[in-house]
């Protein structure tokens, strides 16, 4: 996996758990990206979510085993059919979108 995909990834889980501060210090999460995914316009990861050992987490704080994450990307179909500048400027807003 590409870093800046796994920092993505990484990223979007955090956020997912804003009342767990320093979240990747406390939870091990191992991805897995779901080939068979039937999405046109996203990438679909399963993140395995693991307590480390010796952390505690507030009971009311629990987490689930396992999350799925949907990360949005421009189809095949659309780079056929837009020039380089359009693609650009559509990744720079998906890439802004997911980071809200």
């Amino acid at each position: 996996m590409q870093p800046s995909r796994l920092e993505h990834l990484n990223r979007l889980v955090e956020n997912s758990f804003p009342k767990i501060q320093n979240f990747l210090e406390k939870i091990t999460v191992e991805y897995e990206k779901l080939e068979n995914a039937k999405s046109f316009w996203s990438e679909i990861y399963l993140a395995h979510l693991k307590v480390k050992e010796g952390v505690e987490i507030e009971e009311k704080l629990e987490i689930p085993d396992t999350v799925f994450i949907k990360i949005p990307r421009i189809s095949e179909n659309v780079l056929k059919c837009e020039d380089g500048s359009a693609v650009n400027e559509l990744h720079n807003v998906l890439v802004y979108y997911s980071k809200e």
